[in-house]
Parts: C-alpha cells; structure tokens; sequence
C-alpha cells in the first residue's frame, strides 16, 4: 500500500503485508516526479489518495499510479475516499463531462478499479468506466449520532438526489418515520427550496453526500425552520467546507454538524459543534478483490 500526503492516518491499517511510499517532488521548472521506495514488479498495489483540488493533487496521483504501473505492479488499484468530479455527471450543451474525464484519466495512468466513499452518483460510477466500489457510510454516521437520535426525529434529504442515502441513514438508525424530502430549484442567485414531500418531526436529520459551499444545505435548513421544525441535526459524508457561507448553518436550526475526513485537509475546521468521524473502518472493510492487468 502507498499511501499520498496527507493521507496516511485514514489508509487502511489492517491486512496489508507491507506499506510503501511514494515520494512527489519538483524539479527546479516546477515539473513533477515522482520515485518509489521499494520494488513493485508482480504485486498488487494500493494507492490512497484524492483527486480533490486543488488540481496539482490530481496530478500527483495520477503521476504516482502511472509510476506504479510502468514498474511493473500486477495491479494498480486506488482508494479515493472523496471522489472529486462525480458531481458532474450529465452532459450539458458545450459542457464538460468531467465525471467521464477523471475515468478516463484514472484509467489512463493504469488504474484497474476504485475504491470510494459514497459516490455522487450511479451516473458518475457508470461514466467512470472504471470498476468502482461506493462504500455507504450509513453505519458509520448512525453510531456516531448516537442511540437517542431517531427519538422524535425525522430523515431529510434535501434533494431527490439524496433520497437512497438518506434511506439507508433512516434505516441505520431505526427512525421510524418515512424518509422526507425537498423539492430545489437552482437560479442565479443559487439555490432556493419550493416544496415539501412527507411529514416533518419536531426533529430533523438532514443528510447529503456533500457539503461544499453550503448553499443547498442552508436554504434546506431554512425552509425546514419555516415548516415548524425546531431542532436539525446535519449529516454529511464529505465535508469541503469551501468558504464561509456554511456557517450560517448554526443560525438556522443546526445544532450538531457530523462528517467524515474523506478529505482530511478540509476538516481543520473542527469545533464542538462539528463532529469527524473518520472513514478508516469503512476503507478496511471493503472486500479485498484483485483488478489485474
């Protein structure tokens, strides 16, 4: 296993016979290089990484992959907890692809299969054109909301896209409720809730895959606030927290705020009222398969 910078505390401790390096560096022009540690010839390889921005990381990766595989690895597989570009998984008039793009670029520098955490989409898993494995981080978030947070509760997505997460989060905890969810409209000025579906609790447990700039999550949490809802606990996967806007969060509603650190350099953010959890047990869990060449 090779794990990149950054990324050492959350790579997979258990299980793995031997833990490699990947050493990135600059030449004076400011071109990458990359040299292993030890001699790869005939095994398989595990790469923990991201293809997060800022894009020289991108670049690293690929870089390192690309390196593993000239040297000869059986296999070159890489563990992304956050798979960045996912989000862009429908083709629009004179638009990128760019779901399809990091497919075709992980493959490309001799990946034969993907190991992340709840992917954005089954669309983005299919144009990766890569074998792709999602790991739900459902039982992770529901231990770490505790036993009491189905009391009184209902789940929220705030998008039809976030219904089947939201559903297994439900289940997970044993909310009893079903599962309810916003109807969203995005404008120039961002994005806006319009409607309803289901019945709200005193108690709401929103969930999304991410949280970036924070803009679906706050008019989500504004809207429920208007509905009566008193109390609302967030819960997301990935949590980017690009810059401010997000921290209006605590000034509709929110009260606790749980991710993980797929992205471990996001989450220095870390206050009593954000709670990380880490993504490890997850990765350690997935089926060990072989992808050779």
């Amino acid at each position: 296993m090779f794990a990149m910078p950054g990324f050492e505390r959350i790579a997979p401790s258990e299980d793995i016979a031997e833990r490699g390096q990947v050493m990135v560096g600059r030449f004076a022009n400011g071109e990458l290089h990359a040299q292993l540690d030890r001699e790869v010839r005939g095994r398989r390889c595990l790469l923990v990484g991201s293809v997060t921005p800022p894009d020289s990381r991108l670049v690293e990766l690929l870089l390192s992959a690309d390196t593993l595989a000239r040297q000869g690895a059986a296999a070159v597989e890489a563990i992304l907890p956050y798979l960045a570009y996912a989000r862009q998984d429908r083709l629009k008039p004179r638009g990128s692809l760019s779901a399809a793009w990091i497919g075709s670029q992980l493959r490309a520098a001799g990946v034969g299969r993907v190991v992340t955490v709840d992917i954005h989409s089954e669309e983005a898993r299919a144009l990766l054109a890569v074998p792709a494995q999602s790991l739900s981080p459902a039982a992770l978030l529901a231990e770490s909301l505790g036993s009491g947070a189905a009391d009184d509760a209902v789940v929220v997505a705030p998008d039809r896209g976030a219904l089947e997460r939201s559903t297994a989060l439900a289940e997970a905890l044993g909310v009893s409720a079903p599962v309810a969810w916003l109807e969203k409209e995005r404008d120039a000025q961002g994005v806006r809730h319009v409607g309803l579906r289901g019945e709200l609790r005193p108690r709401a447990i929103v969930v999304d895959d991410i949280l970036d700039t924070g803009g679906t999550l706050v008019s989500c949490c504004v809207a429920l606030v208007r509905h009566g809802v008193r109390e609302i606990t967030v819960a997301v996967t990935h949590g980017l927290f690009t810059g401010d806007a997000w921290r209006e969060l605590f000034d509709h509603g929110v009260g606790v705020l749980h991710t993980t650190d797929s992205v471990p350099e996001a989450v220095e953010h870390v206050s009593e009222r954000i709670k990380v959890h880490t993504v490890r047990p997850l990765l350690e869990a997935a089926p060990a398969k072989e992808t050779r060449k």
